[in-house]
């Protein structure tokens, strides 16, 4: 399978945040029927294989990834986590995999169920897929006054950014990706922002027939979060130069 992404440092999926961005591949049989000899990957799974999940997100990534493979959408019941309404359908169906956020499965205690942590560059995550609960712009620019902006603040902001940008503009599923590196300051930087490193932000726009994917790209240094959400903005400015804003729902 192709790995449609070019070398960027948001391969590994880790956040500055410490959490984990990227997708899992979960077994949804029995578990004593999941062992370290019957894990699998994307690429090796049977030929027609079906696969469950939750998102047109990763639906149309998933196409693109195995055209072969069967995704079927579910939807939650009320009061339903993902990991819940994946193994109910995975029982009613007789569906063995699914695939979802890899932090969302640790945690609902279902990381002896992952069978891979999938590579960005084959399923790229949601904007603001790694936020920590609670994260929200305005706390963000409430520690940038008091000089306590932090890097997980500048990846997020320019996350944030690029959905902001595009909402209403485009009609298939966005994922995005960001990551900020400090110099000298460690994970804190100051309102200033001296020794700060850059922020690399990967951006890719997905059509939901799975048909087409759009990438872009932007980085640089980002002292402030205003600059943080112009660099999002960068980038989500060239996916409709791309033709995003034409791509079919």
């Amino acid at each position: 399978m192709e790995n449609l992404a070019s070398p960027d440092p948001t391969a590994s999926g880790q956040t500055s945040s410490g959490l984990d961005a990227r997708e899992a591949l979960v077994w949804l049989g029995a578990e004593a029927e999941f062992t370290s000899s019957a894990a699998t990957s994307i690429d090796g799974l049977a030929t027609g294989v079906r696969i469950l999940t939750t998102t047109r997100l990763r639906q149309a990534q998933l196409m693109i990834a195995r055209p072969d493979a069967r995704v079927v959408l579910c939807a939650p019941e009320a009061g339903e986590s993902e990991c819940e309404a994946l193994m109910r359908v995975g029982a009613e169906q007789g569906t063995q995999w699914a695939v979802m956020g890899l932090q969302a499965a640790v945690d609902a205690g279902a990381e002896k169920r992952v069978a891979e942590a999938i590579d960005v560059g084959v399923l790229m995550p949601a904007p603001l897929q790694a936020a920590p609960e609670g994260w929200s712009l305005d706390a963000a620019r409430q520690r940038e006054k008091d000089s306590q902006l932090t890097t997980q603040d500048v990846a997020l902001a320019c996350e944030a950014a690029v959905a902001n940008y595009l909402d209403g503009h485009i009609h298939a599923p966005l994922a995005c990706l960001a990551t900020a590196t400090a110099g000298t300051n460690g994970a804190r930087v100051s309102a200033t922002a001296a020794g700060a490193g850059p922020v690399r932000a990967a951006v890719n726009a997905v059509v939901t027939n799975g048909s087409r994917t759009l990438r872009q790209r932007a980085a640089g240094r980002v002292e402030t979060l205003a600059q943080a959400e112009q660099l999002g903005e960068r980038a989500a400015q060239a996916l409709l130069d791309a033709g995003a804003e034409a791509a079919p729902p």
